[in-house]
């Protein structure tokens, strides 16, 4: 897939894939007694249609408390296996690209969110997400700040200035922040590839999310989705009410 990523990227989801993020953060509030804990569901996208988000499951296996999510390493194999559960029912194969979660009041991320996304989730997400994208480079040594590209420029016998428009792999990945109060805030990364060197640099890129407003969720299904969701905290969240106080993930 192509695509050019110095402007905004909007990201969709299923109406009722978000409504389950909106909808977990209530439950816990209001049926388990569980108002500041953390949680935390992963948003798969298709091949076809990478930045449109069709199922959040909750991650299972996950330990949470007032500040973190842990899942140990055999509920990530145990995730894999539901995702291409979830691919085979779906007739699609599906990705992830969002990792959702919870804040008790605001939707701003913490540090250790910004460090979560920029590494382990970016990371393993572009390994299975990728994009081409196109990028201006300006040659003169002093404007170039890839090494194997200065060194490119030096052995040129044509010297001076001139642009080359290089084409290089590029990642994405998001995070979703929700409260029960159904506020949200999205954050999206590009990890690239220095298609000179090798080198990888991952920043921050604008992205909001798109909002459909042509799809109702009636109060009988929102009831029985909410059953179903019920079940599955109980399935895959164990909660440690520990003494953490910093706002974050692991």
């Amino acid at each position: 897939m192509t695509t050019h990523l110095d402007t905004e990227v909007q990201l969709s989801f299923d109406p009722w894939a978000l409504e389950r993020c909106y909808l977990v953060a209530d439950i816990l509030y209001n049926d388990f007694d569980a108002p500041y804990l953390e949680y935390a569901l992963l948003g798969l996208s298709t091949e076809s249609n990478p930045l449109h988000v069709v199922a959040t499951p909750l991650l299972p296996g996950q330990r949470v408390t007032s500040a973190t999510v842990e899942q140990p390493g055999r509920q990530v194999l145990r995730m894999r296996r539901e995702i291409e559960m979830l691919s085979k029912r779906m007739r699609q194969q599906l990705l992830p690209i969002t990792f959702i979660h919870r804040h008790p009041a605001g939707c701003d991320a913490s540090p250790t969110d910004d460090a979560f996304i920029r590494g382990v989730f970016v990371d393993q997400v572009a390994t299975i997400v990728s994009f081409k994208d196109a990028t201006v480079v300006e040659t003169a040594e002093h404007r170039s700040h890839c090494p194997e590209m200065q060194r490119h420029f030096r052995e040129s016998s044509l010297g001076g200035r001139r642009l080359v428009r290089l084409r290089s792999e590029v990642g994405l990945a998001f995070s979703l922040i929700v409260n029960r109060k159904r506020e949200h805030r999205l954050y999206g990364v590009r990890k690239r590839t220095c298609a000179s060197c090798g080198r990888d640099e991952v920043d921050y890129i604008p992205a909001r999310l798109a909002q459909d407003s042509h799809c109702w969720i009636s109060s009988l299904d929102r009831a029985l989705l909410r059953r179903r969701l019920e079940g599955e905290i109980r399935a895959k969240i164990s909660f440690k009410r520990g003494s953490d106080t910093a706002e974050g993930i692991q």
